[in-house]
């Protein structure tokens, strides 16, 4: 998922250098870039996400997190996977419809260049879902959010700067 991300950012960054390249020397210009580079976009965010949902790297406040003692931290990271979870399962589930109802209609992205209406909810449908299989495994209990709290977690806040 992180490398389709990757791919993704790397072919928007070809598409818009090579149409500034091309605009300044009077070489002919790609005219589906735009419509490329916001479906790259979504690509981008809807693969990336999975991926900082399994390495811990997205944001949350470690500051409350720490002040909170062990017990209450424990409930709290039930709690976060348990809204997690159910929202992603509805998202997948919504864009799921949504796609599919752009299917059997099917609808047409009118742009430079046609794409597939169905397309932008499906990549929307993978991403939830694969957000989902994320906070399911930290549901059971496969890892934990947070990790550095987990080894020796006594929630007090450390003052690592004096």
């Amino acid at each position: 998922m992180a490398m389709a991300a990757c791919g993704a950012l790397l072919g928007i960054l070809f598409l818009i250098t090579y149409d500034v390249v091309a605009r300044s020397i009077g070489l002919p210009l790609i005219a589906a870039t735009v419509a490329f580079g916001e479906y790259g976009l979504l690509l981008f965010t809807m693969m990336a996400a999975p991926y900082l949902v399994r390495a811990r790297a997205h944001v949350y406040v470690e500051l409350v997190i720490r002040l909170m003692s062990p017990r209450l931290w424990r409930l709290n990271e039930r709690l976060v996977y348990m809204i997690c979870t159910g929202m992603c399962a509805f998202m997948t589930t919504f864009a799921a419809e949504l796609a599919w109802f752009s299917f059997v209609r099917n609808e047409v992205d009118f742009r430079t260049v046609d794409i597939p209406g169905w397309v932008q909810y499906a990549i929307l449908c993978l991403g939830f879902f694969f957000m989902f299989i994320e906070f399911v495994r930290y549901l059971f209990g496969v890892g934990t959010m947070y990790p550095q709290l987990a080894d020796g977690g006594d929630g007090e806040l450390e003052q690592e700067w004096l």
